[in-house]
């Protein structure tokens, strides 16, 4: 049996055993007895081309909960000014927790929304700790918050990698206080990390769910295109037993 690798910081923010296997690796059936106990979770995620990947390891309790999407800036020319009353700036700690609340509220069709399996009050943790691990500068280059009015009522989060061998910004993490959709908040983040970092690096990426309609009209009215897709598989194991 091939092993599961556990994947420590989603174990810390969810409170529970979190597992990740390996795309390319074959699990067999009967895996569900060595997880970890009392709870554990494991996921995968299939280049969409694999479609005999998917089936084999549905076999052995998997299900698929997510299409997860990734865009990448066409270098389309965008509009420069922010919409009248929003202020995109970089984060100062008078930020953090507001934002970190917006993060523990706000989002839905991340693949821990959608599955119906996974328990919501820790989705809303996970994303909660991710934006916290931001704010105490252990991951990422900068988070940029949209504010209104003074009080932040979006975020967008900047990861930098080296991705294929080309200098790359992220967008990590994007979302947009319940009460404020609909107002420009999040083109205005998406057009602020365009302008600010189409000079720095050779690549802008953002990921997505393809149940978020909503984001990915975002997208590419801000001159994102797709260039690839895989599945997302959740399984989910108490003492032992699939659920």
């Amino acid at each position: 049996m091939a092993p599961l690798a556990p994947d420590h910081w989603l174990s810390q923010a969810a409170g529970f055993a979190c597992l990740r296997l390996d795309a390319g690796v074959e699990l067999a059936e009967g895996w569900a007895a060595q997880a970890p106990r009392p709870v554990a979770f494991a996921f995968c995620k299939i280049p969409v081309q694999h479609v005999d990947r998917v089936k084999a390891i549905s076999a052995t309790g998997f299900y698929m909960v997510d299409t997860n999407v990734t865009l990448d800036w066409s270098g389309a020319v965008l509009d420069e000014a922010a919409p009248e009353g929003i202020e995109i700036a970089v984060a100062g700690p008078e930020d953090h927790e507001q934002a970190q609340q917006i993060a523990g509220s706000a989002f839905v069709y991340s693949r821990f929304h959608l599955d119906p399996s996974f328990p919501a009050e820790a989705a809303n943790r996970i994303k909660r700790e991710w934006i916290r691990s931001y704010c105490e500068g252990r991951r990422g280059e900068c988070l940029l918050v949209a504010r209104q009015s003074g009080r932040v009522t979006g975020f967008l989060a900047v990861l930098s990698a080296d991705i294929g061998g080309k200098t790359t910004a992220v967008i990590d993490l994007i979302a947009v206080d319940a009460g404020s959709r609909g107002r420009g908040v999040g083109a205005a983040l998406v057009r602020y990390f365009v302008r600010n970092w189409c000079a720095r690096a050779e690549v802008l990426r953002v990921g997505t769910q393809i149940a978020n309609v909503v984001s990915l009209r975002l997208y590419h009215q801000c001159g994102f295109a797709m260039v690839d897709a895989s599945y997302v598989l959740h399984a989910h194991v108490r003492d032992g037993k699939l659920l």
